[in-house]
């Protein structure tokens, strides 16, 4: 899953529209604007959209639920961070 489609299943999943989307995850509003229209994103929003989605308790590679397991969190698609 790209950095495009992990920003759109978020704000569907969260139903936040893309300035409170924005403001939430401190992501720049002209950069996410760039995201969603051509796809072109920086690394720094890459890491930004993924630490969003872990503070949201989604795992940031497939946006699944995490588990939280022994002082651990992970998710079934094999994603883990201690």
């Amino acid at each position: 899953m790209n950095t495009q489609q992990k920003v759109r299943k978020i704000r569907v999943l969260t139903n936040m529209d893309i300035f409170t989307f924005a403001r939430n995850s401190r992501i720049d509003v002209v950069e996410l604007d760039r995201l969603l229209t051509s796809g072109e994103c920086s690394k720094r929003m890459e890491h930004d959209v993924n630490h969003f989605a872990t503070k949201l308790g989604l795992c940031p590679e497939c946006l699944e639920r995490l588990i939280h397991q022994g002082g651990c969190i992970s998710c079934l698609c094999g994603w883990s961070r201690c």
